[in-house]
């Protein structure tokens, strides 16, 4: 699927700023109807539930968030600076697709809160917006990117898919999401880039 570049533009725009915001919300109000105010007293299971982190989980927030601003930012940059209009049109073509299923994912299916994990709403997440991750989109489509079109070094690939991998595990100690969240985000993304660019 081939889109101009503003127009993909303006529909990031249109599903970051606009529908997002009022889908977290919807979401954290059925939250609270269906789970209550102390929603994250009766958790689903996880997998990362038998590891603990004793330090304070909020430098492992602060990390899962600047890792993926940072890889998004320098993406943005380089794509800029070589002029590829098309693949940011793609990219953001591809984080609208994704976005408008994420929420039809996580409102339709309203989760409680991971015990002690990210309880501030946002205009991003926070706001029981499992299944899938958001932050993993954004990460995962710019290793996307940086594999398929910005790099030929090998090892480069495997330090960008390394550093994926990892942040994803930073995220679920963190208690950002559950596991399902961030490996439905891998494979989404991965499916729906190989789909559009």
């Amino acid at each position: 699927m081939k889109i101009h570049p503003i127009l993909s533009f303006l529909l990031l725009f249109v599903v970051l700023f606009f529908l997002n915001p009022r889908a977290l919300q919807y979401s954290k109000n059925k939250a609270h109807g269906i789970y209550g105010p102390s929603q994250s007293q009766n958790p689903l299971a996880d997998i990362t539930d038998l590891f603990t982190w004793d330090e304070d989980e909020h430098i492992l927030v602060f990390m899962y968030d600047g890792i993926v601003f940072i890889i998004t930012i320098i993406t943005i940059i380089t794509l800029i600076l070589n002029q590829s209009w098309y693949l940011l049109g793609q990219a953001s073509l591809t984080i609208s697709l994704l976005f408008i299923f994420r929420m039809i994912t996580f409102c339709s299916t309203v989760l409680p809160l991971r015990k002690g994990g990210k309880t501030v709403c946002g205009l991003f997440g926070g706001c029981n917006d499992f299944i899938f991750s958001g932050h993993m989109i954004f990460q995962t489509l710019m290793t996307f990117i940086w594999i398929k079109f910005l790099t030929k070094n090998s090892t480069l690939h495997h330090i960008i898919i390394l550093l994926l991998i990892i942040n994803g595990i930073i995220g679920l100690l963190a208690k950002c999401h559950y596991t399902v969240d961030v490996l439905l985000s891998y494979y989404i993304t991965f499916t729906l880039a190989n789909l559009l660019f």
